[in-house]
């Protein structure tokens, strides 16, 4: 639904509001599994570093989202010149939603190379530039990251459309459960961040 511009200012401080609850507990998810730092059922506040984790994953979405933007439109100049070419719309769509999902993919592994950098903000340790570092030459590995995560979130999307589909399910039933199916996905999303740092920053073993 459009939010009306009376409440916009609203939905946006409740946006801000909801991504510093999710940094604060990002934060003490990293800690406790990297430091083995126990908060117990409340978690610990610690503006400084909820902050810093909030103010690195906007950079990196804005940075890769003005990448995405200008990719976009090289694309389409070069899908229409492409469809002048070859003369098939047919031929052009398919060209477009190959290069749509290849740019996604893509998109995706450069995220989760820079979102390296997110643990290191809650352990007060290394930046985007430390984290592309101590990614590099890994580059098969996080494209195959990508696409599974890729397909996670479509399922993960799509889950509480397919409930609504079913007879007899009440859409407070759904949504209750799409709560569910999101807290999986998010916690999924935060253990690979956990896991990736552990892995290419701390030199720990998986298994």
């Amino acid at each position: 639904m459009a939010v009306p511009p009376s409440s916009a200012l609203l939905y946006f401080l409740l946006f801000v509001i909801a991504q510093f609850v999710l940094a604060t507990a990002s934060v003490n998810w990293h800690r406790f599994i990297l430091c083995n730092e126990s908060c117990g059922w409340l978690p610990r506040i610690n503006l400084r570093r909820s902050l810093r984790y909030f103010l690195r994953a906007f950079i990196i979405v804005a940075m890769l989202t003005l990448v995405g933007i200008l990719l976009g439109v090289v694309v389409i100049v070069l899908l229409m010149l492409f469809e002048k070419i070859i003369g098939s719309d047919t031929a052009g769509l398919i060209a477009g939603g190959v290069s749509t999902v290849i740019i996604l993919v893509w998109m995706v592994a450069l995220f989760l190379r820079f979102s390296v950098a997110l643990p290191g903000a809650a352990l007060d340790t290394l930046g985007l530039r430390a984290a592309l570092r101590a990614t590099r030459g890994q580059g098969w590995l996080f494209v195959t990251l990508s696409v599974i995560a890729v397909l996670v979130v479509f399922l993960g999307a799509i889950f509480n459309p397919l409930v609504a589909l079913l007879p007899g399910v009440a859409w407070d039933v759904g949504f209750v459960a799409q709560l569910g199916v999101d807290f999986v996905v998010t916690m999924l999303g935060l253990s690979l961040l956990t896991t990736l740092y552990g892995v290419f920053v701390e030199n720990r073993k998986l298994v």
